[in-house]
């Protein structure tokens, strides 16, 4: 059974001082909004869909939020920063690299839509994605060295699979790839090793902290996997659904999002439960993100238009984040 919570953080934060509603910083927005990254509110990057004049780039610091051009063009999937530049992918196969004013573009492969990006340092750097015009053996992956990128070595079992959705990791030396059909890959070390999931939904988040991680995905009903202690096990709650993004801040409480209407679930020791809030979307969303004070970002839209637009951007903290302009 699903019950509702108000976000709070897990250290037994005044519930009376959240909100009773989210607070919508932006809706029907022009293009879907699909990745959130960043520290802390002062250097916040959200990008999204291109429906036609680029991609879909904004950037929050403490004077509040500016659009970026990155003088490039097609959906961005995703974003991370190695703390000097922020480095987004998308479609196209297309890698965009920049210091927020000046971008450079590097194409791996103009078949494949990049899905996600992570790294241990500018000069490892790991992307992922598919052929998503094929029905199978279409997963791809490539990692950057600090000079240039190169396939990366797949299992059989992820050669196999139509695509690679995202990729996060503690280390250069532990990473971890989630994919088609409740793929999971695990980097030890050198090595790709294949990690045996409950499930055969797609799973297309990764994210964790120092000691727990969580795979989420699904296909109209949601799966979730978890990492505890080193060992994964299904952790699916009754009734979920679709879970297309989560994301774990050390000293809060996980946060997953999702289909029918902006579904949101917190992780607590009673399980995952749903927010009690009223959705402020009819819309999905498609990525999370919780700050240093364990208040929560999420953002999707119309995932299933083309091209992907009327972007939402929702908020569970104060005014420290102003509207999107």
């Amino acid at each position: 059974m699903i019950v509702g919570f108000l976000l709070a953080c897990s250290d037994g934060g005044d519930d009376s001082a959240t909100p009773a509603e989210w607070t919508v910083l932006g809706h029907d927005l022009p293009s879907a909004v699909l990745s959130i990254h960043g520290d802390d509110t002062d250097d916040l990057w959200l990008v999204g869909s291109d429906i036609g004049r680029g991609p879909y780039v904004r950037h929050h610091t403490a004077s509040g939020w500016a659009e970026v051009d990155t003088g490039t063009s097609g959906d961005l999937w995703w974003a991370w920063d190695d703390g000097a530049d922020v480095w987004m992918v998308g479609a196209g196969g297309r890698v965009v690299r920049g210091d927020g004013s000046t971008f450079v573009e590097e194409v791996l492969d103009p078949e494949v839509t990049l899905f996600g990006i992570w790294g241990s340092s500018p000069s490892d750097v790991w992307t992922v994605g598919g052929n998503i015009a094929k029905s199978s053996a279409a997963a791809a992956m490539w990692h950057y060295d600090g000079t240039a990128w190169s396939p990366a070595g797949l299992p059989k079992e992820a050669k196999a699979k139509l695509a690679l959705y995202k990729v996060w990791g503690r280390s250069s030396s532990e990473v971890y790839v989630v994919g088609s059909d409740g793929l999971l890959l695990q980097r030890a070390g050198f090595t790709w090793n294949v990690v045996p999931t409950a499930t055969s939904y797609p799973l297309f988040t990764v994210h964790g902290d120092a000691n727990r991680a969580y795979a989420v995905g699904g296909e109209y009903s949601g799966a979730i996997a978890a990492q505890d202690a080193g060992s994964w096990t299904d952790d699916t709650p009754s009734g979920l659904p679709q879970m297309n993004g989560v994301y774990l801040r050390e000293g809060c409480d996980p946060v997953a999002v999702g289909t029918q209407g902006g579904q949101v679930f917190q992780r607590t020791a009673d399980g995952w439960v749903q927010d009690e809030r009223p959705s402020p979307t009819p819309y999905d969303f498609h990525a999370a993100w919780v700050s240093p004070d364990c208040e929560v970002l999420a953002v999707g839209g119309y995932l299933t238009a083309i091209p992907m637009s009327l972007g939402v951007v929702v908020w569970s903290g104060g005014s420290d984040l102003a509207e999107l302009p």
